[in-house]
């Protein structure tokens, strides 16, 4: 908050990537292992069966892998040993509690939520009016607890987008300027820099048809082969869709040709199983499940 008081870009980055940080580092894995990679017929491999214990062993061709604990622990005694500050508990409690925060936000007939993550929601207001009541209630970027807008600013006025597409988890593309947004709120999964001219807001559009073909890139993927410590390119065809593997989708029919993607619905767990999951059209107000 002094940061942005200060208008000190520099020390805002450095004080959110370690507060961004901070409850992952309490959440680590505790078992930790040392990793080394030798020839199969390295003698090396008696002397780290003798010194310590080896929790396993993976072939690399004609290496191994060998991972074992550090000197002198062991299995049983290994967790009681280790003093990594580590704390699942409150790990798990700092996501808890922002769910428990972001939960307020939804459910609320005056406006609509398109989106949301562990920390920001993506809204639309129906009126003006509910727009300076939302503000004035929940949005101030200098006090802790409360949210700040982070549309881009012209001559000191925040602008709104002129369309949104909220695709999925971590898949939602901005459009400014009749242009997508890439240096601001646009977030595809797995698409790497150098490829986004490819991606334009006819391609994302055409994913919300029923009748869709995803978008398909020639990609270039550095690999890592540790058996013969070299780097390598390949290339790598990349995919981009909609999944359903956390809401069911929902199309609406207007045609034979025009059937689109409109409204998205929570997956209900019915008796410990999965009783609404997949699919849905909806024609003349009637909702019909694909049949797979």
């Amino acid at each position: 908050m002094e940061a942005d008081k200060n208008k000190d870009q520099v020390w805002r980055l450095i004080s959110k990537n370690l507060m961004n940080s901070l409850y992952g580092r309490f959440g680590m894995d505790q078992y930790l292992i040392n990793n080394v990679v030798i020839d199969k017929d390295d003698l090396e491999i008696e002397n780290v069966y003798k010194k310590t214990e080896v929790e396993d062993i993976i072939e690399l061709d004609n290496k191994l892998l060998i991972q074992y604990l550090p000197d002198g622990y062991n299995s049983h005694l290994y967790q009681e040993n280790l003093e990594l500050d580590i704390s699942i508990s409150i790990a798990s409690s700092v996501t808890a509690y922002s769910r428990i925060i972001m939960s307020q936000y939804k459910n609320n007939e005056s406006y609509n939520l398109h989106y949301t993550d562990t920390d920001s929601l993506y809204i639309s207001f129906n009126s003006e009016l509910d727009k300076i009541k939302f503000e004035t209630k929940y949005v101030d970027p200098l006090k802790l607890g409360f949210l700040k807008i982070e549309n881009s600013k012209i001559n000191g006025e925040y602008k709104p987008y002129e369309r949104f597409y909220f695709l999925g988890p971590k898949f939602y593309v901005g459009i400014f300027n009749n242009k997508i947004d890439f240096s601001s709120k646009t977030k595809i999964r797995g698409l790497q820099k150098a490829y986004r001219s490819m991606i334009d807001e006819s391609k994302i559009k055409s994913l919300l048809n029923y009748h869709k073909e995803s978008i398909k890139i020639e990609t270039m993927k550095w690999y890592k082969d540790l058996s013969n410590s070299t780097i390598y390119i390949e290339k790598r065809p990349y995919q981009l869709d909609i999944a359903n593997f956390k809401r069911s989708l929902i199309y609406n029919y207007y045609s034979p040709d025009k059937i689109l993607l409109e409204q998205t619905s929570s997956i209900i767990l019915d008796n410990n199983k999965i009783s609404s999951f997949g699919n849905y059209i909806m024609k003349e107000g009637v909702l019909y499940k694909e049949i797979e």
